[in-house]
């Protein structure tokens, strides 16, 4: 037998299909977009994930929320408890796209965005870091020339 060697991102591997970060989102009960993508056509992507992370926060305040073409993606909410923690939101199995073990079908052409929430009006969150993972799936291509 041989063995199969991958020179790029596998179709259905979990990875992280978007992060960022965000030095300040201001204070006084705010939401901001703080990430944007479009999803590319020929593919879905899966959400099972988001991970957010900031260095100034007041607990239980700060954090991010997901969105596809401005509908909130359930369960996809990460809310920060305390400074220097990490807080990871699991789409929940009610969320899972039909066929799918885990994840929350994205489909191509969808404006994913990430909007990073400030809850407190007397501190500004610092340093927020963020994270998206899931998996993609390639689908029959309607892109022209393929």
């Amino acid at each position: 037998m041989g063995i199969t060697r991958f020179s790029g991102p596998v179709y259905g591997a979990k990875q992280t299909l978007l992060s960022g970060h965000r030095a300040v989102i201001s204070s006084g009960l705010s939401t901001l977009v703080i990430g944007s993508v479009t999803v590319p056509l020929g593919e879905d992507w899966y959400v099972t994930e988001v991970i957010a992370g900031a260095s100034t926060c007041t607990t239980g305040v700060a954090g991010v929320a997901v969105t596809g073409n401005s509908t909130a993606i359930a369960g996809a909410a990460a809310t920060i408890t305390s400074t220097e923690t990490w807080a990871v939101a699991r789409v929940p199995s009610t969320s899972v796209s039909q066929g799918e073990y885990e994840g929350y079908k994205v489909t191509g052409g969808t404006v994913l965005e990430v909007e990073g929430i400030s809850g407190s009006t007397a501190v500004a969150v610092g340093n927020m870091n963020w994270a998206i993972r899931g998996y993609s799936r390639w689908v029959d291509s309607t892109i022209a020339g393929r």
